[in-house]
């Protein structure tokens, strides 16, 4: 009778036409259980007995059939992106009806009475267990969402007295909500599946020796062992990741080691630490070395197949920590792409380049290719600068304002001293380098910019030219080529002096016409007077 209070969605129309549904099958059910009391009290004849029990079969199974399509037409369509687990779990429960209410109906036809009876009642068990579980588990969610709130009484209390955060109550809450509803599910199971022999204690048997101990093949399981297992080894990791951080903080700060010395060793604790970590809980789950090679021999046939690349990055990694040609803090170059070496990952290497983006480079590509490191040994590094100048410069003088422009700068280091090279003669100018070492080759374009301002403005003080790209063009039988021109140009004055004679006359020819038509057009004029 309200509407906005319903759980499922279903329409007024089968609202009400399945209660009515509802209302038959108990007066059915109630008629059948004291037919069937009277005729055992009075003892019936066997025959009175099963046509009262087929009877009832046929019944229940008829109204079965019609709640069914009262709750197919009552349902609001749904697209088929709409589809859910949820929608799917219904539809099988509808499917598992239809099955029943046809072996309801079916099977006394057929003389199988006591199937159709079966199937009837246990339509009706199974439905009313599964619509109480269904409003269970809506009661739950509802009732813990709310309860493990910051705003309500015990969500208050649990940050006062343990400072736990809100996010951690919702939680805390989800969590809860979900344990009870297993609880829920497996309880409403056992109850629908009691009456086909499926019994509490023999579950829990089952449930008790999964998780204690069974044996297979000669291998026993155990999924205490397991979990005990997985504790000691996600205790392992703990205790692992802790010395990290105790490392990173206490100890390889107050050591003169190197950024990548250090990351080296971190990474390696790491590695070691994991490692006993697994050893240790498959020690506790009672595996032997014999097994260890077998899962190995199965490790191996698996690497052969397709985990090559995989292992080979992991080995290359391994190299890369033990001998450190790349570190952590390293300016390195590969292919086309350069930057700073941030961390030397299990599978590969994370390249921070100098547009702040990161580039994942694979360790075995690292290890089998070509790659410039700027820093391997120190951070020193050298600057070269090209200059031109001028085939009309001096060649002592440039080189001596190169050299001290370069002695001039304080990032310079003064051994080794800079130098100034003529390399040659250039097709517009005499080539000169300045080449500089400096102390962090971080510095070098910074550098390498101030030493192009400094030399261009010398250059310009001592009158030096910094030439543009020069090309001389020879002409050969100039002799010819003059002659050719004079006849070219005779040629032309002949043929442009009867041009301009023609041209001389026609404004002679158009003024004289144009004096007749004006002598006419006033003779016309006189007449037209006259």
């Amino acid at each position: 009778g309200r509407p906005s209070w319903r759980v499922i969605p279903l329409s007024d129309g089968a609202v009400s036409g399945l209660m009515k549904m509802v209302v038959i099958v108990a007066v059915l059910m109630l008629v059948f259980a004291v037919t069937e009391g009277l005729g055992r009290v009075l003892l019936a004849k066997a025959a009175v007995l099963e046509l009262t029990r087929g009877t009832a079969a046929v019944l229940l199974g008829i109204l079965a059939v019609v709640m069914l399509r009262i709750i197919a037409k009552g349902k609001p369509a749904a697209a088929d992106s709409d589809v859910t687990g949820a929608s799917f779990f219904w539809q099988l429960v509808l499917l598992a009806g239809w099955l029943a209410a046809f072996a309801a109906i079916v099977g006394p036809i057929f003389g199988y009475i006591a199937l159709g009876l079966f199937a009837a009642v246990q339509l009706l068990w199974a439905s009313s267990i599964i619509t109480l579980l269904y409003l269970l588990l809506k009661l739950i969610d509802e009732a813990f969402t709310v309860a493990f709130q910051a705003s309500t009484g015990l969500g208050r209390s649990l940050i006062n007295n343990m400072g736990v955060r809100d996010t951690t109550i919702e939680q805390v809450g989800v969590i809860l909500s979900g344990l009870v509803r297993v609880v829920l599910i497996v309880f409403a199971a056992l109850t629908v599946l009691a009456p086909w022999g499926v019994r509490g204690r023999d579950v829990l048997g089952s449930v008790r020796s999964i998780f204690f101990g069974f044996e297979v093949g000669g291998f026993t399981f155990s999924l205490s062992a397991i979990l005990m297992a997985v504790v000691l080894f996600v205790v392992g990791v703990v205790v692992t990741r802790g010395i990290q951080g105790w490392m990173d903080h206490k100890l390889l700060p107050r050591t003169r080691m190197d950024v990548g010395l250090k990351t080296s060793i971190r990474t390696g604790i790491g590695y070691v630490g994991v490692i006993l970590a697994g050893m240790i809980a498959f020690s506790y789950i009672g595996l032997d070395l014999q097994n260890i090679a077998i899962v190995a021999g199965a490790l191996s046939v698996g690497i052969g197949f397709g985990l090559q690349s995989i292992v080979n990055n992991f080995v290359s990694g391994l190299i890369l920590l033990a001998e450190r040609p790349i570190k952590a803090g390293d300016w390195i170059v590969v292919g086309a792409e350069q930057g700073i070496v941030r961390r030397v990952n299990v599978r590969a290497t994370e390249i921070e380049t100098f547009d702040r983006s990161t580039v994942i480079v694979p360790n075995s590509d690292l290890i089998s290719g070509v790659v410039k490191n700027w820093m391997h040994h120190d951070t020193s590094g050298r600057v070269v600068v090209p200059v031109g100048v001028s085939y009309s410069a001096d060649p002592e003088q440039v080189k001596q304002i190169l050299l001290e422009c370069a002695k001039e700068h304080e990032l310079v280091m003064n051994y080794p001293a800079p130098s100034v090279f003529f390399l040659g003669f250039g097709d517009s100018s005499l080539d000169f380098d300045v080449r500089c070492y400096l102390s962090d080759v971080f510095n070098s374009l910074s550098v390498s910019s101030d030493l192009r301002f400094a030399i261009l403005r010398r250059f310009r003080e001592a009158g030096i030219e910094i030439p543009f790209p020069q090309q001389d063009v020879n002409l050969r039988d100039m002799d010819r080529l003059e002659k050719a021109l004079v006849h070219r140009a005779e040629a032309a004055a002949r043929d442009g002096a009867p041009r301009r004679r023609r041209a001389a006359s026609a404004p002679a020819k158009s003024e004289a016409s144009s004096g007749e038509a004006s002598s006419e057009k006033d003779a016309d004029s006189g007449e037209g007077e006259k």
